[in-house]
């Protein structure tokens, strides 16, 4: 079982945690102090949008020997403006003073940027150095605006309470946690350039910190960030993709709704999944510092993260292609409709509800050489855990999959990639698919759609 699985996200473990940091660090906070910092991050953490940067995953951070540590771990995420459609009131109260937040709709994210004006508070400076950013600067959610948000709430939160060394410290755990950085062109790691601007802010600001402290403080740094994405190294690809499917209803506010969101909806969260995991550097994921992680462990974490990728883009390549062709059915008989009308809802546990792959055959025995054994297994029993929107199985897809060879296959993604760029018209991808798996679909799409029944039905005879 995954680590995932067993964390306690209650607000007494958040508040059990809390406690043991403060107590190592010698802090005694009034009650009403306590709370306040206690639901400051349970509040954040807790919305309906959080289904992976959520108080589990910020626990999961924690450790029990670091409280600064532990304390930074709790609130790298604490701000997620894409995911939380902004700030809460007590947040954006904290970050008013610093920011500039311009939305041209109401309904619609704005861009953020910091207040064009030099900060005269040495915590701001601090936290603008490590994160190498200026006065006036547009912030990006893929460059850095959630963590450096995060760090300034964090340090604010805590600027009575901890050393300005201690704060210094913690800015950095968060700053090494932005994702998926190379090097640059000269070699030099986001950490080397890091523990360059700890290096510099240290004497500017008379921080105090040692130059082993300095280097403990970034190795830290590392470690802290190669946890974060530990989830990318699971040693079994169904908890990867388990971790993996709760960030879509994150990015993809129409899938928080369960059975509400449409054939086109689920397409496109799969399309942006696909994307980034095409986009993705390997070596890029994990890092080290100064022999920290070890060589061989660092090279684990990159050799499991690049097998994991890998299958999780063919696994996609199967979903894609499997939504594209109810897409395309959908669109030749009326239109986008909800998933749930083409597919059935989703069951609760022990309930017994109509579902497209029960009115589906058997699938035959097939040959062990069309297809890929880890795929099939990953598409027959699923994800290793449930997902409130999906299902963690995928029959669908598995049935397209066994009926289809792999010249077949790439044919119907190009097709598929073809007629979301309206460059194909659905009618051609559903020519393309093999003459049995097209009547198949047709008879048991015709038998589950009752509203279209006769339009599915009137395709067959094409």
């Amino acid at each position: 079982m995954s680590r995932h699985a067993t964390i306690n996200d209650s607000i007494h473990a958040l508040g059990e945690t809390l406690l043991r940091c403060f107590d190592q660090l010698n802090l005694t906070l009034s009650p009403e102090r306590f709370e306040s910092v206690l639901l400051l991050i349970y509040y954040a953490l807790k919305p309906q949008g959080r289904f992976f940067h959520s108080i589990r995953h910020a626990l999961e951070l924690t450790r029990e020997d670091h409280p600064t540590l532990s304390l930074a771990a709790l609130f790298h995420d604490i701000v997620y403006y894409q995911i939380d459609e902004g700030f809460s009131s007590e947040i954006e109260q904290l970050l008013s003073p610093y920011i500039q937040e311009v939305r041209t709709s109401p309904s619609s994210l704005g861009t953020v940027s910091l207040c064009p004006q030099s900060p005269d508070d040495p915590l701001i400076k601090l936290n603008f150095a490590l994160f190498d950013v200026q006065p006036g600067q547009t912030l990006s959610v893929f460059g850095g605006l959630n963590e450096l948000l995060s760090s300034l709430v964090m340090t604010l939160t805590f600027r009575d309470l901890l050393s300005f060394k201690q704060l210094a410290q913690m800015v950095a755990y968060v700053e090494g946690t932005i994702p998926f950085r190379g090097p640059t062109p000269e070699g030099q790691t986001s950490f080397d350039m890091l523990a360059d601007r700890l290096t510099l802010v240290n004497e500017q600001l008379n921080i105090g910190l040692t130059p082993q402290e300095l280097d403990e403080t970034i190795r830290d740094a590392a470690l802290l960030a190669n946890q974060d994405v530990l989830n990318f190294s699971e040693p079994d690809v169904r908890d990867f993709l388990a971790n993996t499917w709760d960030l879509i209803p994150e990015t993809n506010m129409s899938l928080r709704h369960k059975g509400l969101y449409s054939i086109q909806e689920y397409r496109l969260a799969l399309q942006k999944m696909s994307g980034f995991f095409g986009f993705l550097n390997p070596t890029h994921i994990f890092h080290q510092y100064k022999g920290s992680p070890s060589d061989e462990r660092l090279a684990e974490l990159t050799t499991r993260a690049q097998k994991n990728m890998s299958i999780a883009r063919d696994y996609l390549k199967v979903k894609l292609v499997s939504m594209a062709t109810l897409e395309a059915f959908a669109l030749s008989t009326g239109g986008d409709a909800p998933i749930s009308l083409f597919m059935g809802e989703l069951p609760a546990p022990g309930e017994e509800i109509k579902r497209l792959e029960e009115l589906l055959p058997t699938l035959d025995v097939v040959e062990p050489e069309r297809v890929d054994p880890e795929l099939w297994r990953l598409l027959d029993q699923g994800r290793n855990r449930e997902s409130h929107f999906d299902l963690k199985r995928a029959p669908l897809s598995l049935f397209i999959y066994a009926q289809c060879r792999p010249q077949e296959l790439n044919t119907l993604e190009a097709l598929s990639h073809q007629m979301f760029k309206g460059e194909v018209s659905p009618q051609a991808l559903l020519s393309a698919l093999p003459t049995h798996l097209y009547a198949t679909l047709v008879e048991g799409l015709a038998q589950m759609v009752i509203s279209r029944t006769s339009l599915l039905r009137a395709l067959k005879q094409a």
